[in-house]
């Protein structure tokens, strides 16, 4: 059977150097960056726990990670619960092509409701998910719960007054962050805060929307 290559710096280590805590939409966060397979497995063992104590909805996002001066851009796929954002540089945690085992489980588990993106990249050779069409979008949520048609197609930040939590972002949601050329798998906390605002923007309106049914 084939594995994964072993990371070169212990887990142990690599899950202490990808967390801090930030502030987003008023709320302070605890984040985490994970760069390899054996530390995606490990945070998402942890938002399981948080999800058995509360209701089962996941913020879910995608964004471009985009190198200042050229270079190969890479992806973050951001995953929020309660206050928590797992960030995973997809590119680099694939295992002979496919997505973590833990993750396209997690993504697939029919009692969680994810809320955001609706459709999963596929990076060529890289990672690939057993089901790439997951989550239902923001905006059609607030719209089938509210019984209002007119949100289907609403900005983040109205729904987001809508619904009645804050928001302190744009408008709408962004798709590319730039990052550091020299080492695109470092994110500052800025780079942190400007992957997770988007995803947990849909955490706190899908738990909004869903804990008033």
């Amino acid at each position: 059977m084939k594995r994964s290559r072993k990371p070169q710096i212990p887990v142990e280590f690599l899950l202490q150097m990808g967390t801090c805590d930030v502030t987003i939409h008023g709320v302070k966060l605890t984040t985490h960056v994970a760069n390899c397979a054996a530390a995606v497995d490990k945070h998402i063992a942890n938002l399981r726990c948080h999800l058995e104590c509360t209701t089962k909805v996941v913020g879910l996002d995608v964004k471009k990670l985009k190198p200042a001066t050229g270079g190969y851009t890479t992806h973050a796929l951001i995953l929020c619960v309660f206050r928590r954002c797992l960030i995973i540089h997809l590119d680099y945690v694939g295992n002979h092509g496919n997505a973590p085992e833990s993750l396209d489980i997690f993504l697939n588990d029919p009692k969680i409701c994810f809320v955001g993106i609706t459709k999963l990249p596929e990076i060529f050779y890289l990672v690939k998910f057993s089901n790439p069409d997951v989550g239902v979008q923001v905006g059609d949520l607030a719209a089938r719960v509210l019984r209002n048609p007119a949100l289907t197609e609403s900005s983040l930040s109205d729904l987001a007054l809508q619904v009645g939590v804050p928001y302190e972002g744009p408008p709408f949601p962004t798709t590319e962050i730039e990052v550091d050329s020299r080492n695109p798998k470092v994110l500052t906390d800025e780079h942190v805060m400007a992957a997770a605002s988007d995803g947990y923007a849909y955490y706190q309106i899908g738990y909004k929307l869903l804990t008033s049914l």
